[in-house]
């Protein structure tokens, strides 16, 4: 079985500080992962500081798709402990429910039901139940989905169909899309905020497997490359956070 590796950068350098995957032990570990994300929030017992959550294809427990949930202060043990250990911050102070625009609670799902065709759905935090958002969008391939931490619109990037590279505010009630811009000429299948400054970035990738770290002007889904990834030609890049 092969276990995604998920990699650290430094804000500072842009550069790859540490590496890690989340293999086999109790329950199977996370394979073929379509994007993930990091909160700092308290989430009650297992997870009273942070909590890395990655999404898992190849769930050999139950045979359908899920996610799994990291502690995070098993990701800064294991740094710490590498041959060159890495000291990663475990800032808990950030406190995103202060912002003003998080009136909606709500989780936000991008699913593919075909090649390059993407439905949105919703989810109560009670994890019990999901809906339709808004219609099938075909040829629109919209991997990438995030919220700005202060005024709570959602945002998408497309990797691929026929919107490759394109930038779109999500309503969150109709499920409709609009291009604001165009990021790149190529994919974009991850994207996320910086909370602490309310900063855009994403991932691309070509053809031939060039991977770059660009950060997003929300404005008019404009990019400035920031740096090139150094991972294996093979390798494709499915989350950010």
């Amino acid at each position: 079985m092969f276990f995604n590796k998920f990699g650290l950068f430094a804000y500072a350098t842009k550069r790859e500080c540490t590496r890690f995957e989340t293999t086999a032990g109790t329950i199977d570990g996370v394979s073929d992962t379509d994007g993930i994300d990091v909160t700092n929030m308290n989430l009650g017992t297992g997870f009273i500081e942070r909590c890395f959550v990655a999404h898992d294809a190849s769930n050999t427990t139950q045979g359908n798709e899920n996610y799994k949930l990291v502690p995070w202060e098993d990701i800064v043990d294991e740094a710490g402990s590498q041959s060159t250990p890495v000291t990663l911050l475990n800032d808990t102070s950030w406190d995103h429910r202060i912002s003003p625009g998080n009136a909606l609670c709500k989780l936000y799902i991008s699913a593919d039901p075909s090649s390059d065709n993407t439905q949105f759905y919703t989810m109560p935090p009670e994890l019990d139940d999901n809906d339709d958002m808004g219609p099938v969008h075909t040829d629109y391939d919209l991997e990438g989905v995030d919220i700005h931490p202060i005024t709570n619109i959602l945002y998408a990037s497309s990797g691929g169909g026929n919107h490759q590279g394109e930038i779109f505010i999500l309503d969150g009630e109709s499920g409709e899309v609009s291009c604001i811009g165009s990021a790149s000429t190529r994919d974009i299948p991850a994207l996320a905020f910086r909370e602490t400054d309310a900063t855009l970035w994403g991932v691309t990738e070509s053809g031939n497997r060039t991977r770059e770290l660009v950060q997003i002007d929300y404005t008019d889904g404009s990019a400035t490359t920031v740096c090139s990834f150094g991972f294996t030609s093979r390798w494709e890049i499915e989350g950010l956070a």
